[in-house]
């Protein structure tokens, strides 16, 4: 199930593209809390959210690809295989 509308955490703006990346985040009050990222720099970098968030537990991660593009053989291997996509 897809959210109406992704905003960026970072930049803040919606993410139309077809591919983000997501966090289901718990605080100290275990409420939760879900953020996305555009896929690339500037918008996602580790160092600042691991910053941003260190108060945080992270219940799950993952990624929203449009279908049409995960279906593609060569690019469902590079982001199951290419461990600097994640990074």
């Amino acid at each position: 199930m897809k959210p109406e509308s992704r905003s960026c955490d970072t930049c803040k703006s919606e993410i139309t593209d077809d591919l983000c990346r997501f966090f289901v985040l718990d605080d100290k009050d275990h409420n939760p809390r879900v953020v996305f990222f555009h896929w690339f720099s500037p918008c996602w970098k580790i160092e600042e959210f691991s910053q941003k968030y260190s108060n945080f537990k992270i219940i799950k991660t993952g990624c929203d690809v449009d279908e049409k593009i995960y279906k593609n053989p060569k690019f469902k291997k590079q982001l199951e295989s290419d461990l600097t996509l994640w990074l």
